[in-house]
């Protein structure tokens, strides 16, 4: 009897490589492309829209976007939900769609630990905070920018949603960079607000285009054929 390994390598037509497993291994498990491009659409999308003059999170109160909104999507949906599609896509062999699902499913807890004062016993409003969001957002488009190179082999669609979710990173460096005083989830001084609402639509828009990728994948996969062009 010919170990794992082997009898699925001797099926000519499903070729093997260092880090795809057995077909034999992996195919229990579904597709979490949509399930981990939702939460990081979706949660998106409610960043930017907090990130606008028209629903910004520094409106509290007053008619505003309220922060729970977008720090509840990015504890359950935005992270452990993402975290759960990138671990199934490493068990399933997908290198690229696991390691982006699970380093932004915990780039999303990652934030709202950073900000939620009771984890940090750090006010949102201190300027040790907002300048290492400064960084935070740096490393951030420093990763993003490594899947942006890699993404051609994976198609447009996710070629576009890495480069504008590259700049998105970009943006809000600058936007933390240039705060006077700081605030993690409020309009900070000394940034335009032509800046604030140009950022706010730019990771909304980034934000679009992943629910749209991920209503593609479920579509085509339901029908069985390619009905929405991803």
């Amino acid at each position: 009897m010919l170990p794992r390994s082997m009898a699925a390598n001797s099926n000519p037509a499903v070729p093997q490589d260092y880090y795809r497993p057995p077909v034999s291994v992996s195919a229990d498990w579904a597709n979490p492309a949509v399930l981990g491009l939702m939460g990081f659409g979706t949660t998106t999308m409610l960043a930017g829209i907090a990130n606008t003059a028209y629903g910004g999170l520094w409106q509290i109160g007053s008619g505003g976007l309220p922060g729970d909104t977008v720090l509840g999507m990015a504890i359950f949906f935005g992270g452990l939900c993402q975290l759960f599609a990138g671990l199934i896509a490493l068990r399933k062999g997908e290198i690229f769609a696991g390691t982006a699902f699970t380093g932004y499913g915990a780039f999303w807890m990652a934030y709202v630990f950073i900000v939620f004062e009771v984890f940090t016993g750090y006010p949102a409003a201190d300027p040790y905070v907002v300048a290492g969001l400064m960084w935070f957002s740096i490393v951030w488009a420093l990763f993003t920018f490594t899947f942006f190179v890699n993404a051609p082999k994976h198609g447009v669609g996710l070629t576009i949603l890495f480069a504008l979710l590259t700049i998105a990173f970009i943006l809000l460096a600058v936007n933390f960079g240039n705060s006077t005083t700081g605030m993690a989830w409020a309009a900070p001084a000394g940034v335009p607000a032509w800046y604030q609402n140009f950022m706010g639509l730019e990771i909304f828009i980034t934000g679009v285009l992943a629910v749209y990728l991920a209503f593609g994948i479920l579509t085509n996969t339901n029908y069985g054929r390619k009905i929405v062009p991803i």
